[in-house]
């Protein structure tokens, strides 16, 4: 795992919060982008961290002052960042949503291929230069709905999210409508979460040779919207790295006429409970806070969600002996059996710290539990919740 983290590197990140961030656990390399500073400056720098030398390096390219969007993404704060690992291009790091010095409108989708172009030279196989590039940051289109690609593979996706019956219900800024009138763009989203998965249902397109779509997708789940309003929609993204576009759908919608129907309650700041490994046939969401314009003063959450991915596509309350409290904004690591859930904050009570919690939670997702590093015993053989410790120290 490397060497602690020394406390005055000579090249790190500036103090932040509200980054993106993703961990490439097979080259234990963990990505940070943007965020705020102390002055609640929007960034948009970008950082890896080398887990075995223990060296921040900024990744070329990353000048604060950009104003060239179609070159660089835009400073912003509680967007997500995955790595989505695609058999055509290797491993894709995702950028979606956030929100900047325009407020909670951002719905742009940029991808950055991780070092595509000299692992394909040591593997003695030609580098294709039409799928993105190596370290830089590309911007995904949607699909164009005049040239029926996004109309024929979803025909329900780009209303349902909102219950209408046509991209017309789409609640879009109205000084953006024209510019969007020929494309479906993903929802503007911040504070939600994203789960990168294989086992999404996403099939490669036949359209292009050699096929270009990638088998992975991206699930994507709450946040806020454009509008200040918390969410709880269930989207998959899929992408097309030869035409650089992506597609999204909904998996589960925010209201049902069934209220048999289990729908996740709207909420932000939550944090997605699931195996390291891509295949993983289900994941939970646990915590987050409710701000809804109906609902206020806000709520922070303890409840535990499961989603089935497809082909079920169905959402379950799941209760356990223990569980966490209530909390927003916690830290999440996953295991190939476990999850670890760390701190979070829970709400304003008046004194210099709030409620900021400290506390170390392990969420089991079945069969055994190995030992766990950093103190942390084995988690047991069950699903579910067990509490190990506060003050975590490494």
């Amino acid at each position: 795992m490397g060497n602690p983290v020394s406390s005055h590197p000579s090249s790190a990140p500036s103090a932040r919060f509200g980054a993106a961030s993703a961990v490439d656990k097979e080259d234990d390399v963990l990505y940070a982008f943007g965020g705020q500073d102390s002055s609640q400056a929007f960034l948009s720098d970008m950082w890896a961290y080398n887990a075995m030398t223990s060296e921040w390096r900024e990744i070329p390219g990353s000048d604060r002052s950009r104003t060239d969007e179609d070159v660089w993404p835009a400073p912003r704060a509680a967007a997500s960042l995955s790595v989505v690992a695609d058999e055509a291009v290797g491993k894709v790091l995702v950028l979606v949503g956030g929100f900047g010095k325009v407020g909670a409108e951002d719905n742009q989708v940029w991808a950055m291929q991780l070092g595509a172009q000299a692992r394909q030279k040591t593997e003695g196989r030609p580098v294709d230069q039409d799928l993105l590039v190596s370290e830089g940051w590309i911007r995904l289109r949607p699909e164009q709905m005049e040239s029926g690609v996004g109309k024929e593979s979803h025909p329900s996706s780009y209303s349902a999210a909102y219950g209408g019956e046509g991209i017309k219900n789409i609640p879009f800024p109205p000084t953006r409508r024209s510019s969007l009138a020929s494309s479906v763009n993903f929802p503007a989203r911040w504070h939600h979460v994203a789960v990168s998965s294989t086992s999404t249902g996403a099939t490669p397109s036949p359209s292009s040779s050699p096929p270009s779509s990638s088998k992975a997708g991206l699930i994507l789940v709450g946040g806020v919207d454009a509008t200040g309003e918390d969410r709880n929609e269930v989207y998959l993204m899929t992408f097309d790295w030869h035409r650089r576009t992506y597609a999204w759908r909904v998996l589960a919608m925010g209201t049902a006429d069934d209220e048999s129907i289990t729908r996740l309650p709207v909420r932000h700041g939550h944090v997605a409970l699931h195996s390291s490994s891509p295949s993983f046939p289900s994941f939970r969401i646990f915590g987050g806070l409710n701000t809804t314009h109906d609902t206020l003063p806000s709520s922070f959450l303890a409840t535990t969600f499961r989603f089935d991915l497809p082909p079920i596509e169905r959402w379950s309350k799941e209760d356990f002996p223990s569980s966490p409290g209530a909390r927003a904004y916690a830290g999440v690591g996953h295991g190939e059996k476990h999850s670890i859930v760390v701190g979070g904050f829970a709400g304003f009570t008046g004194d210099t710290d709030d409620r900021l919690l400290d506390d170390v939670w392990v969420f089991s997702h079945g069969e055994e539990v190995e030992q766990l590093q950093m103190a942390l015993t084995a988690g047991g053989d069950k699903e579910g919740w067990n509490m190990k410790g506060r003050h975590l120290r490494t």
